[in-house]
């Protein structure tokens, strides 16, 4: 589809004007339906937070939230004649909880845009080429609930440090203080996850183990306690760590710290890169 001027990058709940109007349009699939002469559309398959990468630089321009595993490319003027309040209401907005704009404005685009439903990402070629997706990370987390089976109503996190010499009181000082620190500062109150739980071991060797639970697949929460898991392994030095969700092994990143596989390393684990961090 050819676009030229102004394109907003945006998951069709937050254009449309009221819950009729998202019957009208099929939730995004006919937003001709409104009145919207060009459109768009593509399946996410997962809500979670997306960014639009250029893809010639790989530079972030910018990011998008979907509340309905939806996204829609439409020209911007349409959507304020469609809907004039759309900016009062959302233009500043950030997706419910998770610290990301509801949408990205592409300004002067010239070009063609095409859905990718196989991979669930709108692809634009011309004056600015880009790919607006689901972030990888969420991705890859995306498919480690597949992984899963994708039935289950709720997923752990277990972790796990060996160590031939026992912790010190500083080294458990520290790791306490960070664990409150993300206790206190938990962005999805009690309704995401459990306490971040450390257990009190005797198994010879292990200085470090515990779980946390999550009563559903909200990357948020599980990204959120990655971060502090990330913080702890950085810490605790000479250790050898396993860190799973259910049975998937993770992989610890020098850059990006606790994550999950992408599809290379899930079907070839590299058992070192997985299981070791000092």
């Amino acid at each position: 589809m050819k676009f030229h001027g102004d394109v907003i990058l945006i998951d069709p709940c937050y254009a449309v004007r009221n819950q009729a109007d998202c019957e009208i349009c099929r939730y995004g699939e006919e937003m001709s339906a409104l009145g919207f002469s060009q459109f768009v559309y593509v399946d996410t398959v997962w809500e979670y937070m997306g960014r639009v990468y250029d893809s010639r630089t790989g530079r972030v321009l910018g990011t998008f939230g979907t509340e309905t595993h939806a996204l829609c490319a439409l020209y911007y003027h349409e959507l304020l004649n469609y809907n004039p309040d759309y900016f009062k209401e959302y233009g500043n907005a950030v997706h419910p909880e998770k610290s990301v704009s509801t949408c990205t404005i592409l300004k002067d685009f010239s070009g063609e845009i095409e859905a990718n439903p196989e991979k669930g990402c709108l692809i634009g070629t011309g004056n600015i080429c880009f790919t607006a997706k689901l972030n990888q990370e969420e991705e890859d987390f995306s498919k480690a609930i597949e992984r899963t089976g994708g039935q289950k109503t709720s997923f752990s996190l277990y972790y796990k440090a060996k160590r031939k010499t026992p912790l010190t009181e500083p080294e458990i000082s520290d790791y306490e203080k960070i664990i409150a620190h993300h206790q206190k500062y938990y962005p999805l109150a009690k309704r995401n996850c459990e306490n971040f739980c450390v257990y009190q071991t005797a198994e010879q060797d292990i200085v470090f183990s515990g779980a946390v639970k999550f009563p559903d697949s909200e990357y948020m929460a599980v990204d959120y306690w990655l971060r502090c898991l990330t913080k702890i392994t950085e810490l605790l030095s000479g250790c050898e760590w396993h860190v799973s969700f259910e049975d998937i092994s993770l992989i610890f990143d020098k850059h990006d710290g606790w994550r999950f596989p992408t599809d290379e390393e899930y079907e070839s684990p590299i058992k070192k890169e997985r299981l070791s961090c000092s």
